[in-house]
This record gives C-alpha cells, sequence and structure tokens, in this order.
C-alpha cells in the first residue's frame, strides 16, 4: 500500500500551508530512525527533492524512534515527518497538526510472503497488527 508522508508540528502556522523543500530548509527538523540515517527510504525521499529544490536539510535533532520525535514535537522543540498511518495510532498526540507536502510524498508498504513458505507464529501476529494498524480507518 501506499501511505502519505505528512509534515507535523505543534506550532499550527508551520501546517497552514502545505510543506515545501524551501520550507523544510528553514524548520527545526526532528528525524527518527536514526540508527537508518539517510539510507531510511523517506529520508532518502526528502534528500533527492531537497538536492533539487538547492537546500540542504540538517536536523536539529535525531531519534531512534517515532514515540521520541513525537514526544519532542508535542513539547515543542521542532518539527518531524510522520505517515498519514501514524497519525490514527493512539500515540499520535493531540496537540499535534500535520499538512500535506506542496508536492506529495507517499511511502510504499509491501508485506512479502514467499510462496510454500509458513510464517511463524510471532510474524504472523506483527503482520496482522501492521496489516490492522495500516487499514485502520481514522480515530
Amino acid at each position: 500500500m501506499r501511505d502519505e508522508v505528512l509534515w507535523a508540528s505543534a506550532d499550527p502556522s508551520r501546517t497552514a500551508i502545505p510543506m515545501t523543500m524551501e520550507a523544510i530548509n528553514g524548520a527545526p527538523l526532528i528525524l527518527y530512525d536514526a540508527y537508518y540515517g539517510w539510507n531510511d527510504p523517506t529520508r532518502r525521499q526528502l534528500a533527492a527533492r531537497a538536492q533539487v529544490a538547492g537546500v540542504r536539510l540538517e536536523p536539529l535533532i535525531e531519534v531512534e524512534n517515532i514515540d521520541s520525535a513525537l514526544g519532542l514535537v508535542s513539547r515543542g522543540v521542532g518539527d518531524t515527518i510522520v505517515s498519514k498511518a501514524v497519525t490514527r495510532h493512539s500515540i499520535f498526540p493531540a496537540n499535534v497538526q500535520t499538512v500535506g507536502f506542496a508536492e506529495p510524498i507517499f511511502d510504499t508498504i509491501a508485506l512479502i510472503n514467499r510462496q510454500n513458505a509458513t510464517l511463524s507464529p510471532v510474524t504472523a501476529k506483527l503482520a496482522i497488527m501492521a496489516t490492522t494498524m495500516m487499514l485502520s480507518p481514522p480515530n
């Protein structure tokens, strides 16, 4: 499935209009998945778009997981990117608003199971949880 990537901020003025690469350049950017860094597929999309726009993306803070990033955003430390599916989850702070990008960004999510292979019970449960979260209707 495709899931739209959104800009998230506790400051309503930074979600009033669709986000552009030029506007990100001056924003207090908080990025998660620090372990993967710029190898993360979403970050690679951002970096490619920034290069085309002639801007450099420099995060203010990098953290390991989305929960930490959203906690900082909720406290007004900065802004982050987030998939639309995450905005429907209970971890998403009530005081954080989102806006799409002027040129929409999408992540592609796929669960692949080899033909004639059986998933372990834990893997099957994780696949069900991920699918449920991604396909759940908005709150």
